[in-house]
């Protein structure tokens, strides 16, 4: 796995909790 989808999922799943 590369750390660049771990980034965007945690950007993503932060985004969702501010939203």
């Amino acid at each position: 796995m590369k750390p660049i989808l771990d980034t965007e999922v945690s950007l993503a799943v932060t985004r969702e909790l501010l939203v």
